[in-house]
Protein backbone atom coordinates (compact mmCIF):
# COMPACT_ATOMS: atom_id res chain seq x y z
CA UNK A 1 0.00 0.00 0.00
CA UNK A 2 2.72 1.97 0.68
CA UNK A 3 4.77 1.30 -2.62
CA UNK A 4 2.48 1.86 -5.23
CA UNK A 5 4.82 5.16 -6.69
CA UNK A 6 7.80 3.17 -6.90
CA UNK A 7 5.88 0.21 -8.32
CA UNK A 8 4.77 2.37 -10.82
CA UNK A 9 8.21 3.86 -11.63
CA UNK A 10 9.55 0.32 -11.89
CA UNK A 11 7.37 -1.18 -14.10
CA UNK A 12 7.16 1.84 -16.37
CA UNK A 13 11.30 2.58 -16.39
CA UNK A 14 13.16 0.05 -14.80
CA UNK A 15 11.85 -3.43 -15.33
CA UNK A 16 12.73 -4.25 -18.63
CA UNK A 17 16.33 -4.20 -17.89
CA UNK A 18 16.34 -6.68 -15.32
CA UNK A 19 14.08 -9.03 -17.31
CA UNK A 20 16.62 -10.93 -18.55
CA UNK A 21 19.24 -10.85 -15.50
CA UNK A 22 20.25 -13.56 -13.94
CA UNK A 23 19.73 -12.23 -10.13
CA UNK A 24 22.38 -14.79 -8.94
CA UNK A 25 24.75 -13.21 -11.01
CA UNK A 26 26.39 -9.92 -9.14
CA UNK A 27 27.81 -8.57 -12.65
CA UNK A 28 24.49 -8.66 -14.40
CA UNK A 29 22.91 -6.81 -11.46
CA UNK A 30 25.77 -3.93 -11.46
CA UNK A 31 25.31 -3.77 -14.97
CA UNK A 32 21.75 -3.28 -14.86
CA UNK A 33 22.00 -1.01 -12.97
CA UNK A 34 24.95 0.97 -14.42
CA UNK A 35 22.29 1.16 -17.55
CA UNK A 36 19.40 2.57 -16.30
CA UNK A 37 21.62 5.33 -14.16
CA UNK A 38 23.57 5.87 -17.33
CA UNK A 39 20.18 6.11 -19.78
CA UNK A 40 18.53 8.47 -17.11
CA UNK A 41 21.23 11.18 -17.12
CA UNK A 42 21.57 10.92 -21.29
CA UNK A 43 17.95 11.93 -21.45
CA UNK A 44 18.01 14.93 -18.97
CA UNK A 45 17.06 13.23 -15.64
CA UNK A 46 18.08 15.46 -12.79
CA UNK A 47 20.54 13.96 -10.63
CA UNK A 48 17.95 14.00 -7.35
CA UNK A 49 15.06 12.19 -9.39
CA UNK A 50 17.97 9.63 -10.17
CA UNK A 51 19.11 9.13 -6.79
CA UNK A 52 15.00 8.56 -6.14
CA UNK A 53 15.04 5.44 -9.11
CA UNK A 54 18.17 4.00 -7.15
CA UNK A 55 16.42 3.98 -3.59
CA UNK A 56 13.87 2.09 -5.20
CA UNK A 57 16.09 -0.33 -6.69
CA UNK A 58 18.21 -0.40 -3.63
CA UNK A 59 14.81 -1.60 -2.03
CA UNK A 60 14.42 -4.49 -4.13
CA UNK A 61 17.88 -5.47 -4.01
CA UNK A 62 17.48 -5.61 0.36
CA UNK A 63 13.79 -7.22 -0.40
CA UNK A 64 15.72 -9.76 -2.78
CA UNK A 65 18.80 -10.63 0.14
CA UNK A 66 16.31 -10.68 3.02
CA UNK A 67 14.37 -13.29 1.13
CA UNK A 68 17.43 -15.36 -0.20
CA UNK A 69 16.38 -14.43 -3.96
CA UNK A 70 19.92 -13.27 -3.90
CA UNK A 71 23.26 -13.88 -2.13
CA UNK A 72 24.45 -10.35 -1.47
CA UNK A 73 24.07 -6.76 -1.42
CA UNK A 74 25.25 -5.49 -4.92
CA UNK A 75 27.01 -2.24 -3.48
CA UNK A 76 25.41 0.85 -5.53
CA UNK A 77 28.35 2.93 -5.22
CA UNK A 78 30.16 0.94 -7.58
CA UNK A 79 27.93 2.46 -10.42
CA UNK A 80 25.77 5.09 -9.09
CA UNK A 81 28.66 7.95 -8.39
CA UNK A 82 28.79 10.80 -10.56
CA UNK A 83 32.01 10.46 -11.98
CA UNK A 84 31.42 7.42 -13.04
CA UNK A 85 28.06 8.04 -14.55
CA UNK A 86 29.67 11.15 -16.35
CA UNK A 87 32.74 9.07 -17.97
CA UNK A 88 32.89 8.79 -21.79
CA UNK A 89 33.39 6.23 -22.73
CA UNK A 90 36.01 5.06 -25.68
CA UNK A 91 34.48 5.54 -29.23
CA UNK A 92 33.74 3.06 -31.72
CA UNK A 93 36.26 3.04 -35.03
CA UNK A 94 34.09 3.33 -38.32
CA UNK A 95 35.18 -0.11 -39.52
CA UNK A 96 33.87 -1.43 -36.03
CA UNK A 97 30.71 0.08 -36.37
CA UNK A 98 30.43 -1.85 -40.03
CA UNK A 99 31.22 -5.01 -38.64
CA UNK A 100 28.25 -4.54 -35.74
CA UNK A 101 25.91 -2.79 -38.81
CA UNK A 102 27.15 -6.31 -41.26
CA UNK A 103 26.04 -8.96 -38.13
CA UNK A 104 22.57 -6.99 -37.67
CA UNK A 105 22.28 -7.82 -41.44
CA UNK A 106 23.55 -11.42 -41.24
CA UNK A 107 20.80 -11.63 -38.16
CA UNK A 108 18.18 -11.00 -40.04
CA UNK A 109 18.43 -12.84 -42.83
CA UNK A 110 18.82 -15.57 -40.24
CA UNK A 111 16.22 -14.65 -38.47
CA UNK A 112 13.67 -12.29 -40.88
CA UNK A 113 13.19 -10.46 -37.75
CA UNK A 114 13.09 -6.84 -38.92
CA UNK A 115 13.74 -5.65 -35.62
CA UNK A 116 17.62 -6.12 -37.11
CA UNK A 117 17.33 -3.99 -39.87
CA UNK A 118 15.73 -1.42 -37.71
CA UNK A 119 18.57 -1.44 -35.69
CA UNK A 120 21.36 -1.35 -38.52
CA UNK A 121 19.46 1.70 -39.41
CA UNK A 122 19.17 3.16 -35.74
CA UNK A 123 23.12 2.50 -35.65
CA UNK A 124 23.81 4.30 -39.19
CA UNK A 125 21.50 7.10 -37.89
CA UNK A 126 23.31 8.07 -34.98
CA UNK A 127 26.54 7.61 -36.17
CA UNK A 128 25.69 10.06 -39.43
CA UNK A 129 25.21 12.96 -37.55
CA UNK A 130 24.97 14.81 -33.94
CA UNK A 131 22.17 13.04 -32.30
CA UNK A 132 22.15 11.50 -28.67
CA UNK A 133 22.10 7.96 -28.31
CA UNK A 134 18.67 7.10 -26.78
CA UNK A 135 15.59 7.40 -26.93
CA UNK A 136 15.35 11.10 -28.79
CA UNK A 137 16.15 9.63 -32.38
CA UNK A 138 13.27 7.10 -31.19
CA UNK A 139 10.87 10.05 -30.95
CA UNK A 140 11.60 11.28 -34.87
CA UNK A 141 7.98 10.77 -36.86
CA UNK A 142 8.14 11.08 -40.53
CA UNK A 143 7.74 14.42 -40.59
CA UNK A 144 10.25 15.95 -38.77
CA UNK A 145 13.21 15.68 -41.72
CA UNK A 146 13.07 17.41 -45.04
CA UNK A 147 15.61 18.22 -47.97
CA UNK A 148 17.45 21.58 -48.95
CA UNK A 149 19.24 21.75 -51.75
CA UNK A 150 22.64 23.36 -52.34
CA UNK A 151 23.04 25.46 -55.98
CA UNK A 152 26.56 24.44 -56.46
CA UNK A 153 25.49 20.87 -55.93
CA UNK A 154 22.11 20.30 -56.78
CA UNK A 155 22.35 16.44 -57.39
CA UNK A 156 23.35 15.86 -53.15
CA UNK A 157 20.48 16.98 -51.41
CA UNK A 158 20.86 17.76 -47.65
CA UNK A 159 19.07 15.86 -45.30
CA UNK A 160 18.08 17.62 -42.08
CA UNK A 161 16.47 16.73 -39.48
CA UNK A 162 13.80 18.96 -36.80
CA UNK A 163 14.29 17.84 -33.07
CA UNK A 164 11.28 19.55 -31.03
CA UNK A 165 12.49 20.88 -28.01
CA UNK A 166 11.20 20.60 -24.12
CA UNK A 167 11.56 23.12 -21.45
CA UNK A 168 15.07 21.91 -20.72
CA UNK A 169 16.16 22.10 -24.14
CA UNK A 170 15.58 24.18 -27.41
CA UNK A 171 14.29 23.04 -30.73
CA UNK A 172 17.60 21.43 -32.42
CA UNK A 173 18.03 20.64 -36.02
CA UNK A 174 20.90 18.36 -37.44
CA UNK A 175 22.39 17.48 -41.29
CA UNK A 176 23.03 14.31 -41.87
CA UNK A 177 26.25 12.62 -43.27
CA UNK A 178 26.07 12.70 -47.41
CA UNK A 179 26.78 8.47 -47.00
CA UNK A 180 24.15 7.91 -44.71
CA UNK A 181 21.51 10.41 -46.89
CA UNK A 182 22.55 8.75 -50.44
CA UNK A 183 22.96 5.00 -49.04
CA UNK A 184 21.39 4.29 -46.36
CA UNK A 185 18.10 6.55 -45.79
CA UNK A 186 16.35 5.63 -49.10
CA UNK A 187 16.19 1.85 -47.14
CA UNK A 188 14.73 3.03 -44.36
CA UNK A 189 11.76 5.19 -46.15
CA UNK A 190 11.16 2.25 -48.56
CA UNK A 191 10.94 -0.39 -45.88
CA UNK A 192 7.78 1.45 -44.14
CA UNK A 193 6.78 3.14 -47.25
CA UNK A 194 2.83 3.10 -46.01
CA UNK A 195 3.24 5.14 -43.11
CA UNK A 196 1.80 8.28 -42.41
CA UNK A 197 3.53 11.33 -41.55
CA UNK A 198 2.82 11.02 -38.02
CA UNK A 199 4.37 7.73 -37.60
CA UNK A 200 7.56 7.22 -36.48
CA UNK A 201 10.68 6.85 -38.97
CA UNK A 202 12.12 3.80 -37.32
CA UNK A 203 10.53 0.67 -35.51
CA UNK A 204 7.01 2.32 -36.57
CA UNK A 205 5.02 -0.64 -34.76
CA UNK A 206 6.45 -0.15 -31.22
CA UNK A 207 4.37 1.93 -29.42
CA UNK A 208 6.50 1.97 -26.62
CA UNK A 209 10.03 3.69 -27.52
CA UNK A 210 11.44 3.17 -24.43
CA UNK A 211 10.90 -0.74 -24.64
CA UNK A 212 12.10 -0.45 -27.78
CA UNK A 213 15.74 0.99 -26.47
CA UNK A 214 16.14 -1.39 -23.79
CA UNK A 215 16.16 -4.09 -26.63
CA UNK A 216 18.52 -1.90 -28.95
CA UNK A 217 20.81 -1.30 -25.77
CA UNK A 218 20.79 -4.97 -25.16
CA UNK A 219 21.44 -6.48 -28.59
CA UNK A 220 23.95 -3.93 -29.46
CA UNK A 221 26.21 -5.13 -25.95
CA UNK A 222 25.41 -8.65 -27.25
CA UNK A 223 26.21 -8.04 -30.69
CA UNK A 224 29.54 -6.10 -29.86
CA UNK A 225 30.79 -8.81 -27.23
CA UNK A 226 30.51 -11.27 -30.03
CA UNK A 227 32.76 -9.34 -32.25
CA UNK A 228 34.80 -9.02 -29.20
CA UNK A 229 34.67 -5.21 -29.85
CA UNK A 230 32.75 -4.03 -26.50
CA UNK A 231 35.90 -3.59 -24.31
CA UNK A 232 38.44 -1.11 -24.91
CA UNK A 233 41.80 -0.28 -22.62
CA UNK A 234 39.22 -1.55 -19.98
CA UNK A 235 36.59 0.01 -20.51
CA UNK A 236 32.84 -0.50 -22.23
CA UNK A 237 31.44 0.44 -25.07
CA UNK A 238 28.26 0.57 -24.91
CA UNK A 239 25.73 2.17 -27.96
CA UNK A 240 26.44 6.38 -26.50
CA UNK A 241 30.06 5.11 -27.68
CA UNK A 242 28.41 5.97 -30.90
CA UNK A 243 28.49 9.78 -29.87
CA UNK A 244 32.08 9.65 -29.24
CA UNK A 245 32.50 8.40 -32.82
CA UNK A 246 30.50 11.02 -34.66
CA UNK A 247 32.32 13.56 -32.73
CA UNK A 248 36.09 12.71 -33.32
CA UNK A 249 35.07 11.55 -36.67
CA UNK A 250 34.16 15.19 -37.41
CA UNK A 251 37.08 16.62 -35.24
CA UNK A 252 39.85 14.53 -37.21
CA UNK A 253 38.27 15.61 -40.72
CA UNK A 254 39.02 19.58 -39.57
CA UNK A 255 35.46 20.67 -39.16
CA UNK A 256 35.44 23.97 -36.62
CA UNK A 257 34.86 22.77 -32.67
CA UNK A 258 32.56 25.92 -32.74
CA UNK A 259 30.15 23.66 -35.45
CA UNK A 260 30.57 20.34 -34.08
CA UNK A 261 28.99 21.72 -30.63
CA UNK A 262 26.34 23.32 -32.53
CA UNK A 263 25.33 20.18 -34.50
CA UNK A 264 25.86 17.81 -31.29
CA UNK A 265 23.07 20.35 -29.45
CA UNK A 266 26.04 20.67 -26.92
CA UNK A 267 29.58 23.28 -25.73
CA UNK A 268 32.85 23.39 -27.11
CA UNK A 269 33.42 23.07 -23.52
CA UNK A 270 32.15 19.84 -22.82
CA UNK A 271 33.04 18.74 -26.02
CA UNK A 272 36.60 19.38 -25.44
CA UNK A 273 36.47 17.93 -21.57
CA UNK A 274 34.22 15.21 -22.38
CA UNK A 275 35.22 13.70 -25.90
CA UNK A 276 38.40 15.13 -26.66
CA UNK A 277 40.81 14.94 -23.48
CA UNK A 278 42.80 11.28 -23.40
CA UNK A 279 41.97 10.02 -26.16
CA UNK A 280 44.85 8.46 -28.29
CA UNK A 281 43.35 9.37 -31.89
CA UNK A 282 42.59 13.06 -30.74
CA UNK A 283 46.26 13.33 -29.21
CA UNK A 284 47.95 11.60 -32.47
CA UNK A 285 45.71 13.80 -34.82
CA UNK A 286 46.86 17.36 -32.88
CA UNK A 287 49.94 16.05 -33.05
CA UNK A 288 49.95 15.62 -36.86
CA UNK A 289 48.60 19.37 -36.79
CA UNK A 290 50.99 20.61 -34.11
CA UNK A 291 53.98 19.15 -36.29
CA UNK A 292 52.81 18.80 -40.40
CA UNK A 293 55.61 16.72 -41.90
CA UNK A 294 56.05 19.32 -44.43
CA UNK A 295 56.45 22.00 -42.45
CA UNK A 296 58.84 24.44 -43.09
CA UNK A 297 59.54 25.79 -39.87
CA UNK A 298 61.24 22.37 -38.57
CA UNK A 299 63.91 23.35 -35.99
CA UNK A 300 66.90 21.71 -36.89
CA UNK A 301 68.53 20.31 -34.25
CA UNK A 302 72.61 20.23 -34.04
CA UNK A 303 73.90 15.86 -33.60
CA UNK A 304 76.91 16.42 -30.85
Amino acid sequence: NTGQKEKSQYDRFMKSYFEDVDYLNHDQLLSAVSDIVENLRREGIKDTTISKYTNTISLMFKRAFNNAVIKKLPDLKEVVTLKKVNEVRPMYQPNELNMITNKCREEYNETKDKFFLELKDYINLIRSAGFRPGVEPLKIKRHQFNFLTDKENPTEPILVFTLFGTKTKPRHTLTCHPYFTKNIFPEILKRNEKRSSEDYLLFPKEKNRQKIYNRISKVFVRISKELDLYYRNGKTRPIYSIRHTFISNRYNSGTPLELIAKSSNTSMKMIQKHYLDNEDTMMIEEHKRMYPTKDKSVIKFKKK
